[in-house]
């Protein structure tokens, strides 16, 4: 009797897990509601590894800069990946698609991209910084063939408005210039030196700048050409004005080449352009509801490179252009228009915190939170567009006018509250930071708030729009056994949308079958719940193999509150769903669950009329 009554306990057990587990597949129907989904995807360097990781400067319980900010925004269904950024890495190292470990294995890093962007069909913003390193390091091997000082560049500063220079090569020196002359008359000048001669060297003027570009060819062609010198004491007006030539450097070469509109600088930023367009096109073509944001950096800390803050934030300026062309050359294929954008930074951190903004710290590391020290009424600029005692600084431009192109200031690095130091010796002193900075010893990163304001404004300016949009989140069979209709089988999707929308059919959806010769058909579309959730009917016919569910994007699927289209302006197209496999023996768990149910009491039953 006792066996007997055990093996009943048992069978009464299965049918309570079974019925436990059904009550916890509906917990989790209704906590659906309640769930996080992917949608920033951050890939590049250091800046977007920061603002996802967090690293240093968040407590693991806080998170990274847009899981703060999108809850801050009222998006707080919305969320980001981002171990695909490294941290030092330069463009060639993605472009060439270098193999790096990744959570899918040793593999390269622009497939790295790919596989995440399909592991997480929700993503649909990639945001992309890259190309700092590349700036900073000056490294020009990595892209270009050159001659040392093949390209030099004449240089005037100190604001002059008249009189003359000279220049001079292999000790031989030109008849005084005229300051202003065209380039066609310092070329003259140069060719008439017989140690130059006609036609071996070319100059071109720099986009109506007080600069000449100076080429040297034929006979100095692939040669090692002396770098010549200028003269500037016969030049009049401005503030000590003067005149410079420089070449090309190999290392932080801010002071000699960045910001002087030099050819080099213009070769060296074209080459990164193509080296972006190689990243940028290959996520374009992975999925077509992506969209993808090149992103910038702000100016940094006074020192970066051995330069002037005008020089390095000129720099760095400079090099957003290249981005902002990328950006137009992109958007002008029909296959890529609408999404891609460049996110423009230069002057964020002086238009928020204002500038100067100085700091103390008023708790540890690691969230070394700060304090303001400065004075209100001391600050050149007031926070956020408030005047201070030298006006106001402006917000910088954005698509599509990108007007005024540099926000904030150029004269000022970033403000000290935004910048990040060496927090383990600042949270003692301060000062000391700011003395190893003025010094050289400056930091290119931006502190923990500096990166939440570089995300809100990313969130105000672009992504908020696009995660406004209504886009289909999941598509999954439901869990019952396929119904009978006639002679055929049917199964029913769910396909969850992120709002209610209407305008959904059957044109709207497609079959996706896999894995063998299945006959199948979409027979009816259901609106479910609010209608943000569909049911879509599928009829299975003869054979074998695995069905998926696409999502066409036809213009038909609207939202209910504001009419705007699926994905916006482009394709909301997904087919990355959950798919079905057709069995050839279908199972419906439930008569079996009150079988087994049955079978127990019966058994127990029994072994009692036997003990009696």
């Amino acid at each position: 009797m006792r066996n007997g009554m055990i093996r009943g306990l048992a069978w009464g057990l299965l049918f309570l897990v079974i019925i436990g587990a059904a009550f916890a597949a509906k917990a989790a129907e209704m906590e659906k509601a309640d769930e996080t989904f992917p949608r920033i995807l951050l890939v590049g360097d250091s800046w977007p590894w920061f603002m996802s990781t967090g690293f240093v400067f968040w407590t693991y319980d806080r998170g990274s800069a847009f899981r703060d900010i999108l809850p801050e925004t009222g998006r707080e269904r919305w969320t980001d990946i981002g171990d695909t950024a490294v941290a030092g890495s330069m463009i060639t190292q993605w472009s060439t698609n270098e193999p790096t470990a990744t959570p899918f294995g040793m593999i390269g890093k622009l497939e790295w991209i790919r596989r995440t962007l399909m592991a997480y069909p929700t993503l649909d913003i990639v945001h992309l910084g890259l190309g700092g390193n590349d700036y900073i390091r000056g490294d020009f091997e990595t892209f270009i063939a050159y001659t040392p000082f093949e390209w030099q560049t004449i240089v005037f500063r100190g604001g002059p408005e008249g009189g003359s220079f000279t220049l001079t090569f292999q000790g031989q020196t030109t008849a005084p210039i005229a300051f202003g002359a065209s380039p066609a008359q310092v070329q003259s000048a140069l060719e008439a030196l017989p140690a130059i001669g006609a036609g071996n060297i070319e100059v071109e003027e720099a986009r109506g700048l007080p600069t000449y570009f100076c080429t040297f060819k034929g006979v100095f062609a692939n040669t090692a050409v002396p770098l010549m010198t200028a003269d500037g004491s016969g030049l009049t007006g401005g503030t000590g004005p003067s005149a410079t030539v420089h070449g090309v450097r190999f290392d932080h070469g801010w002071k000699e080449t960045w910001g002087t509109e030099s050819k080099a600088e213009y070769a060296f930023a074209y080459a990164i352009l193509d080296q972006l367009r190689i990243i940028v096109e290959y996520i374009l073509d992975t999925r077509p509801d992506v969209r993808v944001v090149l992103t910038d950096y702000d100016y940094m800390d006074e020192g970066v490179g051995g330069a002037d803050p005008r020089t390095a934030n000129t720099a760095m300026a400079n090099g957003g252009h290249i981005k902002l062309e990328l950006m137009n050359l992109i958007m002008a294929k029909p296959q890529y228009a609408h999404r891609c954008y460049f996110l423009n930074t230069f002057g964020l951190m002086h238009w928020w915190f204002g500038y100067p903004c100085d700091f103390e710290l008023i708790s540890q590391a690691p969230n070394e939170e700060r304090r303001q020290t400065t004075p209100p009424e001391e600050q050149y600029y007031g926070p956020r567009g408030t005047p201070g005692t030298k006006g106001t600084v402006s917000l910088p431009g954005n698509y599509p006018t990108y007007e005024p192109w540099t926000g904030g200031d150029l004269n000022y690095p970033g403000p000290a509250i935004a910048i990040l130091y060496d927090f383990g010796k600042a949270m003692n002193d301060p000062k000391w930071a700011k003395d190893m900075a003025a010094k050289g010893g400056a930091n290119i990163h931006l502190h923990k708030e500096g990166y939440k304001v570089f995300a809100r404004f990313a969130v105000d300016t672009y992504y908020g729009a696009w995660l406004d949009l209504p886009k289909v989140l999941s598509v999954r069979p439901l869990a019952a056994p396929p119904a009978k209709a006639g002679n055929a089988e049917q199964v029913d999707f769910e396909v969850t949308f992120s709002e209610p929308v209407h305008g959904v059919d059957v044109s709207d959806f497609g079959l996706i079958i896999t894995g063998g010769e299945l006959e199948a058909s979409i027979e009816d579309v259901n609106v479910a719940k609010d209608g943000s959730v569909y049911i879509v009917t599928v009829s299975l016919g003869v054979g074998g193999g695995t069905v998926g569910l696409a999502v066409n994007d036809n213009g038909s699927i609207k939202a209910d509150d504001d009419d705007s289209p699926l994905a916006g302006e482009v394709n909301g197209y997904f087919a990355y769903g959950q798919t079905y496999k057709r069995t050839s023996l279908p199972l419906d768990i439930r008569p079996l669950a009150l079988a087994l149910f049955l079978a127990g009491c019966w058994i127990i039953r029994r072994n009692h009329a036997i003990a009696r």
